[in-house]
């Protein structure tokens, strides 16, 4: 499904962090079987941030989805 391999290339790359949150929030609705457990889903979120994000947001570890969003706009804000 092209979707599904959408989501799992998913890097936010050029997009702005905002462009990424709504993105993958939009494609994770079409693989609902692919990433069932919270720590499962933030971690597929943060590999998919820029590197300097990336590594900001790791250090953190967050717990859930919510929480790395959060995390990852608050590193943001900060820079």
């Amino acid at each position: 499904d092209k979707k599904l391999q959408e989501f799992l290339d998913l890097q936010q790359n050029q997009m702005s962090l905002e462009e990424y949150i709504i993105r993958y929030r939009y494609l994770e609705v079409y693989c609902p079987h692919l990433y069932t457990t919270d720590g499962v889903k933030a971690g597929k979120f943060v590999r998919g941030l820029r590197d300097e994000l990336r590594s900001k947001v790791l250090t953190s570890r967050p717990r859930d989805l919510d929480e790395a969003v959060t995390m990852a706009r608050c590193i943001e804000e900060d820079w």
